[in-house]
């Protein structure tokens, strides 16, 4: 029973690790403007129309900065498990 929480505990630790890491990578692929929307709407959990009104943008390039970013950290993400596989 031990075992199996500290494995629950390590496997946590992995995907914690694994998503730092992969935002650091996705930080140097996109605009600095994109991460910022991504950091609020998905990070923060702030409500898009804020982030619009905020940054003067469009709640339209809010979702596409959104789209854009998460389609990277999938790819980043993938690469980082490629180089260390279970």
């Amino acid at each position: 029973m031990a075992s199996v929480r500290m494995e629950q505990l390590w496997e946590e630790e992995w995907q914690k690790s694994l998503i730092a890491a992969a935002l650091e990578r996705v930080k140097a692929k996109v605009t600095p403007k994109d991460f910022q929307i991504f950091d609020l709407l998905v990070l923060r959990q702030w409500p898009g129309t804020k982030i619009a009104a905020g940054l003067g943008v469009r709640r339209a390039q809010v979702y596409l900065a959104k789209h854009r970013v998460t389609s990277v950290l999938k790819k980043e993400i993938r690469a980082i498990e490629a180089t260390y596989p279970p």
